[in-house]
């Protein structure tokens, strides 16, 4: 039924075997939730939305207790992009510092390869966005 679930599971098993995947895994994780909750991207909110339907029709008997599925869901419905965020923050090199206030070129290069790895048209990150800090702070 939701295919890329057991695929994101199985590449967050990939993921874990290499030992300097869990700060990669917490900013992906955040980054993800914050997308989620602020339906950043049209693309994957309305991926999302999808999934999260898909869910509930095949578990009509959950209830959440509190709140609603847009959040009892939101793990599962985020799960593989988190894991394909995750998987391209720990395999990034540090970026090189800013030259003349802008970000290093290799910042465009990686988010062109993000976009493409989430399946977006292009990822260009607004100031306070997390993936925005991120790249921020990973630069020697």
């Amino acid at each position: 039924m939701l295919p890329e679930l057991t695929r994101a599971h199985t590449g967050h098993q990939r993921l874990h075997r290499r030992t300097d995947t869990a700060d990669a895994w917490t900013w992906a994780t955040a980054v993800t939730t914050r997308w989620h909750d602020h339906c950043t991207h049209a693309t994957l909110t309305a991926r999302w939305q999808h999934r999260r339907r898909l869910l509930q029709a095949t578990n009509p008997d959950v209830k959440p207790v509190t709140g609603s599925w847009t959040l009892l869901a939101r793990d599962a419905v985020t799960y593989p992009e988190t894991v394909t965020l995750a998987r391209n923050l720990a395999t990034t090199a540090l970026f090189p510092a800013p030259r003349h206030g802008r970000p290093h070129p290799a910042v465009r290069a990686f988010l062109n390869t993000t976009a493409a790895a989430l399946g977006l048209p292009r990822l260009t990150p607004l100031p306070g966005d997390l993936l925005t800090t991120w790249t921020r702070h990973h630069t020697h």
